[in-house]
């Protein structure tokens, strides 16, 4: 099975988002690249750039002090 068909992409779309990924450094969705995290066994982060992280971690400052807070309601 190719690359594409794992993503769930048609074999067109694949071979452009691919390319553009490798030859461009344009950078995949965020969707895409937890597919491509899975395939490869590692963390999607690799495949984002630097916004994609910037959300990630204040995602879970977010819901580490939403936890916090809770703890400190109780």
């Amino acid at each position: 099975m190719t690359l594409a068909k794992k993503l769930g992409l048609s074999e067109k779309q694949g071979k452009y988002i691919i390319k553009d990924y490798e030859t461009r450094g344009v950078y995949t969705s965020r969707e895409l690249s937890i597919k491509l995290a899975k395939i490869f066994e590692i963390e999607s982060k690799y495949f984002s750039d630097d916004y994609f992280e910037f959300i990630d971690k204040a995602s879970t400052l977010l819901k580490n002090s939403d936890k916090n807070l809770k703890e400190i309601l109780r």
